[in-house]
């Protein structure tokens, strides 16, 4: 738990990048606005499960959102690690550099909503 409270109170050095705080995006095919537990359910699907309306979706998605794009690499990441049942790789997962791009925009989102 000390860990996660550390983790949780880091205060960068540099203020945080330039985040686009993403518009809801368009489903390519309909033009409909994509909702969020759809979003949700494509960023844990891997790409070959996808069916192609789902992957048009998907790739709107990651286009449309730098968050979406950062969650689902995360997210497949951590389920081929959990497949593998190596826990080497969970460990280095857990703290790997890529989490300081979610943690900037968490800050960004908690201390400076709508910007």
């Amino acid at each position: 738990m000390k860990v996660w409270r550390e983790a949780e109170n880091i205060q960068p050095d540099d203020p945080p990048p330039d985040v686009d705080v993403s518009e809801p995006v368009r489903d390519p095919d309909p033009g409909h606005m994509i909702s969020s537990v759809v979003a949700a359910a494509l960023c844990i699907k891997p790409r070959g499960l996808l069916t192609d309306r789902q992957a048009g979706k998907a790739n709107a998605l990651k286009q449309g959102s730098t968050v979406f794009a950062i969650m689902r690499g995360l997210a497949l990441r951590f389920n081929g690690i959990l497949r593998s049942r190596n826990s080497e790789a969970l460990a280095k997962w857990i703290d790997d550099p890529l989490t300081p791009s979610l943690r900037q925009h968490a800050f960004r989102q908690r201390f400076a909503p709508g910007y």
